[in-house]
């Protein structure tokens, strides 16, 4: 029963990710080519939505901002935000969010963020991350992601979130 979970699973992470290959990798590129552009990417258990929010409020008092709408924060959600951004954009704020093992990664790769903000780790989605230090784990992939001078914010309120800080990533 497991492993035919397991095989359908894979099989709808294959056929999706081969489905928005070709936008992933024109969002990909229009990431590279928006050098002005402050990508603050917001992950997290809980709070992402509420952070995005919060934080593109306050920067479009005096920036122009561009974000994430709504709480799509999924590969098409990141691939439509990303594509949506503008040369005249100072910020983009991208609120990125995981169901499965494997799926940070291209997040961190399509978004390229200078500034991630990690909110904290709780249960969610257990059927895929069976203990929090593998939900943790995952969320932690978003840090490798991060542009050179890049910076980390990360909730040291929680003790998973602030290990993240310690573990050089």
């Amino acid at each position: 029963m497991v492993g035919g979970r397991l095989r359908r699973w894979k099989y709808r992470l294959v056929r999706s990710f081969l489905y928005n290959l070709p936008l992933a990798l024109a969002a990909a590129l229009w990431r590279r080519l928006l050098l002005r552009t402050t990508f603050v990417a917001i992950t997290g258990s809980n709070g992402k939505t509420t952070a995005k929010e919060l934080l593109a409020a306050i920067l479009a008092s005096r920036y122009c901002v561009h974000k994430t709408r709504s709480s799509h924060n999924g590969r098409q959600g990141l691939i439509r935000t990303i594509l949506g951004a503008r040369p005249w954009h100072r910020y983009a704020v991208v609120e990125i969010g995981i169901e499965a093992p494997g799926q940070m990664w291209r997040a961190a790769w399509l978004a390229r963020p200078d500034l991630v903000i990690i909110t904290g780790v709780a249960r969610e989605h257990s059927e895929n991350f069976p203990t929090l230090e593998s939900t943790a784990a995952e969320k932690a992939r978003l840090l490798g992601g991060l542009r050179r001078n890049g910076a980390a914010i990360l909730n040291g309120d929680d003790p998973h979130v602030r290990l993240m800080g310690n573990s050089g990533k």
